[in-house]
């Protein structure tokens, strides 16, 4: 099983997904907005409407 927090529903800072039986990082996810629009929207809606996610693989 992979585990990951994230800390702030607005941010679209980096997180990282790890592993739970070997605690290895194995990728990072982040929120992820079209425009800025959308961020904006998300913003007055405290991250209620938008959740759109990358997750980037480690290696």
């Amino acid at each position: 099983m992979y585990k990951y927090k994230i800390y702030n529903k607005l941010s679209t800072s980096l997180s990282k997904i790890i592993d739970d039986d070997t605690e290895h990082i194995v990728g990072y996810i982040k929120k992820d907005y079209s425009n800025i629009f959308t961020r904006f929207i998300d913003l007055i809606g405290d991250g209620k409407f938008f959740n759109s996610f990358k997750i980037y693989t480690d290696g």
